[in-house]
Protein backbone atom coordinates (compact mmCIF):
# COMPACT_ATOMS: atom_id res chain seq x y z
CA UNK A 1 0.00 0.00 0.00
CA UNK A 2 2.36 2.56 -1.26
CA UNK A 3 1.08 6.06 -1.81
CA UNK A 4 1.12 7.86 -5.26
CA UNK A 5 1.90 11.80 -4.64
CA UNK A 6 2.61 14.61 -7.00
CA UNK A 7 4.83 17.40 -7.10
CA UNK A 8 4.83 20.17 -9.72
CA UNK A 9 8.14 21.46 -11.09
CA UNK A 10 9.03 24.25 -13.30
CA UNK A 11 10.95 23.15 -16.29
CA UNK A 12 14.49 24.01 -14.90
CA UNK A 13 13.78 22.00 -11.65
CA UNK A 14 12.14 18.92 -13.76
CA UNK A 15 15.87 19.46 -15.79
CA UNK A 16 17.85 18.94 -12.93
CA UNK A 17 16.13 16.40 -11.15
CA UNK A 18 16.00 14.07 -14.25
CA UNK A 19 19.41 14.96 -15.78
CA UNK A 20 21.18 12.08 -17.55
CA UNK A 21 17.77 11.32 -18.39
CA UNK A 22 18.24 11.57 -22.15
CA UNK A 23 14.93 10.48 -22.75
CA UNK A 24 13.05 12.51 -20.43
CA UNK A 25 14.68 15.48 -21.43
CA UNK A 26 13.40 14.54 -25.06
CA UNK A 27 9.69 14.33 -23.95
CA UNK A 28 10.11 17.64 -22.07
CA UNK A 29 11.67 19.55 -25.02
CA UNK A 30 8.54 18.76 -26.66
CA UNK A 31 6.18 19.97 -23.46
CA UNK A 32 5.24 23.59 -23.96
CA UNK A 33 4.58 25.52 -20.61
CA UNK A 34 6.99 25.51 -17.16
CA UNK A 35 5.44 23.32 -15.23
CA UNK A 36 5.79 19.53 -14.71
CA UNK A 37 4.06 16.94 -12.86
CA UNK A 38 5.77 14.91 -11.28
CA UNK A 39 4.50 11.15 -9.74
CA UNK A 40 6.47 9.38 -7.23
CA UNK A 41 5.53 6.06 -5.88
CA UNK A 42 7.95 4.27 -3.11
CA UNK A 43 11.08 5.07 -5.05
CA UNK A 44 10.16 5.54 -8.45
CA UNK A 45 9.27 8.56 -10.29
CA UNK A 46 8.20 9.96 -13.67
CA UNK A 47 6.72 12.87 -15.53
CA UNK A 48 2.92 12.28 -15.98
CA UNK A 49 0.12 14.62 -16.51
CA UNK A 50 -2.37 12.43 -14.51
CA UNK A 51 -4.36 12.31 -12.24
CA UNK A 52 -3.56 8.70 -10.57
CA UNK A 53 -5.07 7.18 -7.48
CA UNK A 54 -3.90 8.29 -3.78
CA UNK A 55 -2.66 4.91 -2.76
CA UNK A 56 -1.78 1.52 -4.72
CA UNK A 57 -4.47 0.34 -2.06
CA UNK A 58 -7.30 0.77 -4.66
CA UNK A 59 -5.58 -1.31 -7.44
CA UNK A 60 -6.93 -4.62 -7.26
CA UNK A 61 -5.99 -8.05 -9.38
CA UNK A 62 -5.48 -6.97 -13.04
CA UNK A 63 -4.14 -9.13 -15.80
CA UNK A 64 -2.35 -7.98 -19.05
CA UNK A 65 -3.73 -9.17 -22.01
CA UNK A 66 -1.50 -7.54 -24.42
CA UNK A 67 2.25 -5.64 -25.08
CA UNK A 68 3.22 -3.35 -26.77
CA UNK A 69 6.43 -0.73 -27.96
CA UNK A 70 6.63 2.64 -28.09
CA UNK A 71 9.01 4.75 -29.51
CA UNK A 72 9.62 8.33 -28.63
CA UNK A 73 7.50 10.85 -30.22
CA UNK A 74 5.44 8.17 -32.03
CA UNK A 75 8.38 7.85 -34.34
CA UNK A 76 9.34 4.03 -35.43
CA UNK A 77 12.99 5.62 -36.14
CA UNK A 78 13.38 6.68 -32.36
CA UNK A 79 15.01 4.06 -29.79
CA UNK A 80 11.93 2.21 -28.02
CA UNK A 81 10.74 3.01 -24.96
Amino acid sequence: KLAITKEVLTKEQALERFKGDELKHAVMSKISGDAFGVYKQGEFEDLCKGPHLPNTRFLNHFKLTKLAGAYLGGDENNEML
